[in-house]
């Protein structure tokens, strides 16, 4: 029983911690022209608030862990822990790309500015022009640094999906905090080991992803933002894929 009002306890801490974190948010909206957050300074995680809200859903659900990568497994718990997965795919194809470029890359620790000018809140739902606007000024605010151009994205990319979510009303299960003990992600975020196989990254920054070059049901390839099975499919003129081109 004390277990049970402990674990309870935490949990409403946890929402309260998120539920004021929204509130200071949409203040900011409502009585500024909010941007991204650190824009003209860096690293877009450095704002107090984002900052906040980061510590608040750090090690939740299956992805959901900050200053590092590789610990994320299995589907993603909810819509919060999707744009947890989003962030860490990204991280791993900006390790992965520097890698091929012979080079390195620690996304979660490099120094960046932030892009400016992009406000929050925006007409397009999909968030398309955002993820535009974003790589074009992360681009010029971190010149001839890939690393720190990527990271930039990614990463402001992840606090402006997860705000939308918050301000749509998007229910946050605090249940899933690691720390309060009901889930355990060994247990509760099951994989599917598949094969050992070679990796590459497919799509555009903030929309790119790893994937494995073969797989059980045969070999994959990159055809825009999508993979798709060559031995089966073609990657026809404009990144469309067809039976035969």
């Amino acid at each position: 029983m004390f277990r049970t009002v402990a674990l309870l306890s935490s949990a409403a801490m946890v929402s309260a911690d998120l539920m004021t974190i929204k509130q200071n948010f949409i203040g900011l909206v409502k009585n500024s022209t909010m941007q991204i957050p650190g824009s003209g300074d860096t690293r877009s995680f450095g704002s107090g608030w984002a900052s906040e809200m980061i510590d608040a859903i750090n090690e939740y659900g299956c992805w959901c862990y900050f200053q590092e990568n590789g610990r994320g497994r299995g589907p993603p718990a909810n819509e919060v822990d999707s744009q947890c997965k989003k962030l860490q795919d990204g991280y791993t194809c900006i390790e992965l790309d520097a890698i091929a470029e012979g080079d390195e890359c620690i996304p979660w620790d490099v120094p960046y500015n932030s892009g400016t000018g992009l406000g929050l809140v925006a007409d397009d739902p999909e968030n398309n022009n955002n993820a535009n606007s974003l790589r074009k000024s992360c681009a010029r605010a971190n010149r001839f640094d890939d690393c720190a151009q990527r990271s930039c994205i990614v990463e402001s990319f992840f606090v402006m999906q997860v705000f939308r979510q918050f301000l749509a009303g998007v229910q946050f299960d605090p249940s899933l905090k690691h720390s309060l003990g009901n889930w355990v992600p060994k247990e509760d975020c099951p994989i599917n080991l598949g094969i050992d196989a070679e990796k590459e990254c497919c799509g555009t920054y903030p929309h790119r992803f790893p994937f494995k070059l073969e797989t059980l049901y045969g070999a994959r390839n990159c055809c825009g933002e999508l993979t798709y099975n060559p031995d089966v499919m073609e990657c026809c003129a404009g990144n469309v894929i067809k039976m035969t081109c």
